[in-house]
């Protein structure tokens, strides 16, 4: 038998205590678990292949429609609205014709988005409530419609819309929704930290962490399956000409950057016109212009022509959040 001395106590520690993993650890843990992120249901996923169809025919989306009475109720709804003539209407494919199908196309995205994405804000989490912030999820579905609207309206000047540019401004911050769910401490710490410095929540989450909401909701999205021109423009939408490999298309150099700039100037844009939530830094027009994002989409889009009425996209976007509202309060 050997005999053996004491063991080294700083041996010990190091086995019995490991470092605490990082933040990007524990979003890669939650993002594997498969039941921790909410999935489309199968009307969603009919809802996201009509809206990025080029070949949309309004009879098939009808018949989808009709199908689901929720859906068909929106629809209603929103055709009677004060923005559509505020007429009765009392048959689904009546009131599509009347909607449009670049708006058919915006509210397909929309109920799809809303629904997956409201399961974050249903469920109770486990962490203490004292730890939450109490943020105006309203006004964020109001700057997340508004700033999937111009968007899509900033790339209508270049290029024919596909339903990919409206959906990538609809999820650009569904990684705040992520972090609110999952980790509500560092998501009031970030949320703090930008109010109390005067930046943005992007700013704050890179002072503190390792992992941004952008970064999160390009995972999110890769996830989901969604088109690789999404996920990169959800991912990079606070730093559209990133040099990372992930920003990058072989298939498309050209315009990879492309959707990225226009999210990143829509969201802005959404900021000045103050549709924003707490840690969201406020812009002027001054501040825009001098962007570097702003002086990125210039090489794509002369911006100073572009025809955008921005707070009559609000007004548009407010007008869909009251009637979607009206069934499931976010």
């Amino acid at each position: 038998m050997t005999a053996t001395g004491p063991r080294d106590p700083r041996k010990r520690s190091a086995v019995t205590h490991d470092a605490p993993a990082s933040l990007m650890e524990r979003v890669t843990r939650v993002l594997e678990r498969d039941a921790s992120v909410p999935v489309f249901s199968a009307i969603a996923l009919q809802l996201l292949e009509i809206a990025t169809q080029d070949d949309l025919e309004m009879r098939a989306v009808t018949e989808m429609v009709q199908l689901d009475p929720g859906l068909t109720s929106k629809y209603l709804r929103l055709a009677g609205s004060v923005a559509f003539g505020g007429q009765l209407i009392d048959n689904v494919h009546d009131a599509l014709m009347r909607i449009g199908l670049r708006e058919v196309r915006k509210l397909a995205s929309t109920i799809s988005m809303m629904d997956v994405l409201s399961l974050f804000r249903r469920e109770k989490g486990s962490t203490s409530s004292n730890l939450h912030l109490e943020v105006d999820w309203e006004m964020f579905w109001l700057h997340s419609l508004l700033s999937a609207r111009l968007a899509e309206s900033l790339a209508h000047e270049y290029r024919p819309v596909s339903g990919r540019e409206y959906l990538a401004g609809l999820l650009h911050d569904a990684g705040k929704i992520f972090l609110q769910r999952h980790f509500p401490l560092e998501f009031t710490n970030a949320m703090n930290h930008a109010l109390k410095h005067g930046c943005g929540m992007f700013e704050a989450e890179k002072a503190l962490f390792d992992i941004t909401h952008a970064e999160i909701g390009g995972r999110l999205c890769e996830k989901w399956k969604l088109h690789k021109e999404v996920c990169r423009a959800v991912r990079f939408h606070h730093e559209p000409d990133s040099p990372s490999p992930l920003n990058e298309d072989a298939d498309d150099p050209r315009n990879q950057h492309f959707l990225a700039a226009c999210v990143c100037v829509a969201n802005s844009l959404a900021s000045l016109a103050r549709a924003n939530i707490q840690g969201v830094r406020s812009f002027d027009a001054a501040d825009i212009e001098s962007l570097p994002e702003w002086t990125l989409l210039q090489e794509f889009i002369d911006v100073e022509n572009v025809d955008l009425d921005v707070f009559e996209e609000l007004q548009k976007a407010q007008e869909a959040i009251q009637i979607l509202a009206l069934e499931e309060p976010l």
